[in-house]
């Protein structure tokens, strides 16, 4: 198992990538720190079904990304268990759609709240306990957005490629102190977001992809999973784009 014995923080646990991410890292032995909105029926359902099949322990800590306050209480609860955490995977985040003249600057603002901002507060908390614990591994996850462009997508793409530069930017810092900081790029992934857009809208995306399909949220899972794993101990700095072929 790659994860066996670690603990690992998860955010965006509700559905979509987080939740398959925070479902693979069980299934690679790892407990986890669940970090979600809200308690929801499918959530419950999974997080309990994932300790029964694997021994794991699951612990979901609920609040608002967009609550400066509520991410400093709730990450405090995973420094009261006085545990090493091993991994973090950045996964929440939204997107809005709107052509730049159409989007607000509060539009924007509530983006780089929840997309980059509140990854920095939890990041910032999270590496503090890796370095006691001798180290680990980052993973954010960013979008193609973030590198190709896509039009209508202004606020997400940008704070998207902020996620890129501080991969970057991070990396060169905790280096040396044995912290890697790596990220995932996916595609066009057949999740919440994507399932509003119209086939054609879809279609559209796929259009410069080699696999001509939606990605599934485990492929992305997987991806984290290795990163965050030690079969990729020589891996930082990296954007691993996880998207078909897109170019």
């Amino acid at each position: 198992m790659l994860l066996k014995g670690k603990n690992a923080v998860v955010t965006g646990c509700m559905q979509g990538i987080g939740m398959k991410t925070m479902e693979v890292f069980a299934r690679e032995g790892a407990n986890v720190w669940a970090l979600c909105l809200k308690p929801t029926p499918e959530l419950e359902e999974t997080m309990q079904r994932l300790r029964d099949t694997y021994g794991v322990w699951i612990k979901p800590i609920y609040f608002d990304l967009s609550d400066e306050a509520a991410i400093k209480d709730g990450l405090k609860q995973i420094m009261a268990d006085k545990l090493p955490v091993h991994a973090l995977a950045n996964v929440a985040g939204i997107t809005h759609n709107a052509l730049f003249h159409m989007t607000t600057m509060a539009d924007f603002q509530r983006v780089f709240q929840i997309d980059f901002f509140a990854q920095m507060q939890i990041t910032q908390f999270v590496t503090k306990l890796m370095l006691r614990a001798g180290g680990g591994s980052v993973v954010f996850v960013t979008s193609d957005a973030a590198i190709t462009g896509n039009a209508g997508q202004i606020a997400y793409s940008a704070a998207k490629g902020a996620v890129i530069s501080a991969v970057r930017t991070l990396s060169a810092e905790f280096a040396d102190r044995g912290i890697r900081v790596n990220a995932v790029s996916p595609g066009v992934v057949d999740t919440a977001m994507t399932q509003a857009l119209t086939e054609e809208q879809r279609a559209k995306l796929l259009v410069t992809a080699d696999i001509k399909r939606l990605g599934k949220p485990e492929e992305i899972a997987e991806a984290i999973a290795y990163l965050a794993s030690d079969l990729s101990s020589y891996v930082t700095g990296q954007v691993l784009r996880v998207n078909g072929g897109c170019q």
